[in-house]
């Protein structure tokens, strides 16, 4: 039986829950779908499911997304959710501001993109989507004719993952705070999704295949740090330096330590989630070298090493 057209959407998007699968398309001009179309007895029964839930709550959902815990159904300015796998929904919150990009869901945050379609700000509900906050270190700005599109969430035990074609970030503390994550030879740009299949992430890009990452090999604990860029250019694999940040959340403690116990001469500078200088100071050692207390309020910061030639830069989280 073919899938009935109520709209021109090309259904691109599937979902599978419950053993009913979901479709829908995304709108070039909307951002989400116009549409959810609802398959059962593997094709024997299509029914809109956008209609079914007018009836049922009111509001026309236009796409679905799913977290471990909820299943979500959503237009641009109204929530239902559903903790049984669809069987009986609940409206989760209407009358939000408009937003034209899609939400996106995992473990038990949901993420809400605001603003302009290409130019998003990010909100994260740890309620169900009950309520929205701001996050920090996402950025929703980015000087280029496709701008920002955050596209996949992936819970990763203590850990998310978000994926967008600006690269990939890391959250340890529920989406509030993130961390750039650009591991060599991933391609820093042009990502399009990711999906966890057991123990391994792949990741798709539009003009550099699909690559994949071992659960093990990601920085999933927040105490291990990211290992920095190079941000001079693409000579990650090649730099002279590069060195790891291992903070102490709670204490506000930072231990920096450079590979094969390099020396470095030159400064630390630490830079706020808006950019703002918080901390500056010359140093000079080889290996290692431990701040007892960095005397900064807790949230998302850049860590960067400055030698006259280059700037290596890393991230890290305050927790305190």
């Amino acid at each position: 039986m073919p899938i009935p057209l109520w709209s021109s959407e090309d259904f691109s998007r599937l979902s599978v829950v419950n053993d009913a699968i979901y479709a829908w398309g995304e709108s070039p001009i909307r951002g989400i779908g116009s549409d959810v179309v609802k398959m059962e007895g593997l094709g024997a029964t299509w029914t809109n499911f956008s209609y079914e839930m007018e009836n049922l709550l009111g509001f026309y959902p236009r796409a679905l997304c799913e977290a471990d815990s909820a299943f979500y159904a959503y237009d641009d300015s109204s929530i239902a959710r559903s903790f049984d796998e669809g069987q009986s929904w609940e409206m989760a919150a209407q009358g939000l501001e408009s937003s034209f990009s899609p939400i996106l869901a995992g473990g038990g945050i949901l993420m809400r993109f605001l603003g302009e379609m290409f130019a998003p700000v990010p909100y994260v509900s740890l309620d169900y989507g009950l309520t929205f906050q701001p996050v920090n270190g996402l950025p929703s700005e980015y000087p280029s004719f496709s701008g920002v599109r955050y596209t996949s969430l992936l819970h990763l035990g203590g850990a998310y993952l978000i994926t967008s074609n600006i690269g990939l970030f890391f959250s340890y503390d529920n989406g509030l705070n993130w961390v750039h994550y650009s591991p060599a030879p991933l391609p820093p740009y042009s990502l399009t999704s990711s999906i966890l299949v057991q123990d391994t992430v792949y990741v798709g890009t539009s003009n550099s295949g699909v690559w994949k990452a071992a659960l093990s090999s990601l920085p999933l604990d927040p105490t291990t740090g990211i290992k920095n860029e190079d941000v001079k250019g693409n000579g990650r694999e090649n730099a002279e330096m590069s060195f790891y940040l291992s903070p102490n959340p709670t204490s506000g403690a930072l231990l920096i330590r450079l590979n094969d116990e390099a020396y470095f001469e030159g400064r630390l500078l630490i830079f706020d989630s808006r950019g703002m200088l918080r901390l500056g100071l010359p140093l000079r050692f080889k290996g290692q070298y431990f701040l007892p207390d960095l005397k900064l309020p807790a949230g998302y910061y850049n860590a960067v090493l400055e030698n006259g030639k280059k700037l290596y830069k890393a991230s890290f989280i305050l927790q305190h």
